[in-house]
């Protein structure tokens, strides 16, 4: 870290940073990024293709009893 004052008399702090870790974080951003827009690709795709379009089923799924499904399971 080196500290310099300037003609105001305010000093300035400047850190020296190593240029192979300034690559690693803009390769690090680039990553990131592209992830972003894969995941914004698939939920795309996901509600153009209607997997979200089903809203009262899963409202209304915990009233049906399962009783039937266990007793045919068990004979």
């Amino acid at each position: 870290m080196v500290v310099r004052s300037n003609v105001t008399g305010i000093p300035k702090v400047s850190i020296k940073v190593n240029d192979r870790y300034m690559n690693i974080l803009f390769f690090l951003i680039g990553v990131s990024l592209f992830a972003a827009l894969i995941f914004l690709a698939m939920f795309i795709w996901a509600v153009k293709s209607g997997q979200y379009e089903d809203n009262y089923t899963p409202s209304i799924r915990i009233l049906f009893d399962e009783e039937e499904e266990l007793e045919e399971k068990k004979d």
